[in-house]
Parts: C-alpha cells; sequence; structure tokens
C-alpha cells in the first residue's frame, strides 16, 4: 500500500517537473539567423547542438519515467517474492514437524497398545473360574453341615 502512495507521488512529481521543460522545447517564435545578425525580439538563443539536446531530453524523458517503473516493478516483484517464500517455508515447516509429531503418537500409541496386549493375561479367566468354584463348593458344604 504505501509502495503505491510512493509510486503516485513519483510520477506526479515527474509530471510536475515535466511540464516546464516542455515548454522550453516548444517555443512560440522562431527565425534563422546568421552568425552576428541580432535577434528580432528578447530571445534565447540556441545551437543546433543545444535544440538537439533539448528535444532528445523531452524524447527520452518518458523513457527514463518506464525504467523507473519498470525498476521498482521488480524491486515490488522480488520483495514480494521473498516474503511469499519465506511464508511458504515456515508453513512447510510446520506441516512437515506437525506430521512428525503425529506419526511419533501413532508409533507411542502402537507401542502402548502392544505392552497391553501382551500383559494381558488369558489366565485371569481361569483363576476367576476356580476362585468362583471354590466358593460356591465351600458355601454348599457349609450349608449342608447347618442343615
Amino acid at each position: 500500500m504505501k509502495s503505491m502512495k510512493r509510486l503516485k507521488a513519483s510520477l506526479v512529481l515527474l509530471l510536475i517537473l515535466s511540464i516546464p521543460t516542455t515548454s522550453l522545447a516548444n517555443p512560440g517564435k522562431y527565425v534563422n539567423l546568421e552568425k552576428g545578425q541580432p535577434v528580432p525580439w528578447k530571445a534565447w538563443c540556441f545551437d543546433e547542438t543545444a535544440s538537439a539536446n533539448i528535444i532528445a531530453e523531452k524524447e527520452l524523458a518518458e523513457k527514463k519515467c518506464q525504467l523507473k517503473i519498470e525498476k521498482e516493478k521488480e524491486l515490488q516483484k522480488a520483495k514480494f517474492d521473498l516474503d511469499i517464500g519465506k511464508l511458504q517455508a515456515e508453513m512447510d515447516y510446520e506441516v512437515n514437524t506437525r506430521q512428525a509429531t503425529i506419526d511419533s503418537l501413532k508409533k507411542e500409541n502402537l507401542k502402548l497398545e502392544q505392552i497391553i496386549i501382551d500383559n494381558s493375561n488369558p489366565d485371569w479367566l481361569t483363576m476367576f473360574s476356580i476362585g468362583a468354584s471354590v466358593g460356591i463348593l465351600t458355601t454348599a458344604v457349609l450349608m449342608g453341615f447347618v442343615l
């Protein structure tokens, strides 16, 4: 957002500066004079080289402006690409870290399940059956003595 404002301000400044140079390059009157002839009005005198420089400056001003705009665009693009790359790297790191954590937790859960399965004793059912049978027989024998 700031770069757009800066770019707009630069363009306005460039336009303001180019208005006076454009008016100098387009004189209202002209006359061809020979060496030593007086100028018929108050004026600036330019030789052919100076006139060519003024015209060339006018023609090159737009190209310079376009080059500056292209340079700014490339700088902004590079900056944004760098920011996007940083964010992409951070996101990839977070995703990979999360996935590694999930995988390690799954492995740990599988190990715990295996430990529980290995430690489960199927003999408890046998022991429970023997204990219940002994309890029932003891109760029946004691009931037989009491009656």
